[in-house]
């Protein structure tokens, strides 16, 4: 006898199918055989989406950037599966939905906070493998802990400076900074140092939230972190954002 779906076990198998489940992976969440979600899927015409979820077989340019991008501006869900990427460019989140290869919609979304109300753009995906992955290199979970930059490759860690610089960076009159909580902000400032040749300066606490740091690099030295970045991440996407500051030296 066939048994009829209620809305919300329609909305998961949609949800699913979407972010490259598998039908038995999905019959076990509902509760269901596979041959019912098969069919459910056909008479819904509902596509069953293959992500890209060898996105982190190996090290890329592209794929540090996006990493970057999630450690400044990721949420990841409760099922520890889910990964979310707010930000107020949606270009970003088309680049983030492109990389991944996802059919989810991006939506607009209120961030509400003590500071008021802002309006972003959300994107969510779900799938096993990439949130393994991320979970390994301590780029899962919240802010308070999420660091993956020791385990970069030095080969690709400006794209991941790239990418977080478009997530959490700033760049005023000539001056580069970027924000986050206090040991990824320190590991990386630390490291762009190095590679200019530069004593490092202070880490500056935010007068807004105790939990965020940040650090300025001059006008001079953002000149050459700006030349090495170029040099270092063609393979990447170049934001609005990354575009006015490196015009602003060529």
């Amino acid at each position: 006898m066939y048994k009829v779906w209620s809305d919300e076990e329609i909305k998961k198998l949609k949800e699913m199918s979407q972010n490259g489940y598998k039908d038995k992976e999905i019959a076990t969440a509902l509760n269901k055989s596979e041959d019912a979600v098969s069919s459910k899927r056909y008479r819904e015409n509902i596509e069953q989406v293959k992500l890209n979820e060898n996105l982190f077989n190996e090290w890329t340019e592209q794929n540090t950037w996006l990493l970057g991008l999630l450690t400044a501006d990721g949420s990841f869900g409760k099922n520890r599966n889910s990964i979310v990427l707010y930000n107020t460019n949606k270009n970003l989140l088309k680049q983030f939905k492109n990389i991944i290869q996802t059919k989810n919609e991006i939506n607009e979304h209120i961030n509400k906070s003590r500071l008021g109300n802002k309006k972003v753009w959300r994107l969510r995906v779900e799938n096993y493998k990439i949130a393994s992955f991320l979970k390994s290199i301590n780029g899962f979970g919240d802010k308070d802990h999420r660091n993956p930059f020791s385990n970069i490759p030095d080969k690709y860690k400006w794209s991941f400076v790239k990418g977080l610089y478009d997530g959490d960076g700033n760049f005023y009159k000539g001056s580069l900074s970027i924000a986050g909580r206090e040991g990824l902000i320190k590991e990386v400032y630390y490291w762009i140092c190095k590679q200019i040749d530069k004593n490092p300066n202070k880490i500056y606490q935010s007068t807004i939230t105790n939990k965020t740091y940040y650090f300025q690099i001059s006008h001079k030295d953002t000149e050459k972190v700006v030349d090495l970045i170029e040099k270092n991440t063609r393979g990447t996407y170049k934001s609005c954002k990354y575009n006015d500051m490196y015009q602003y030296f060529n």
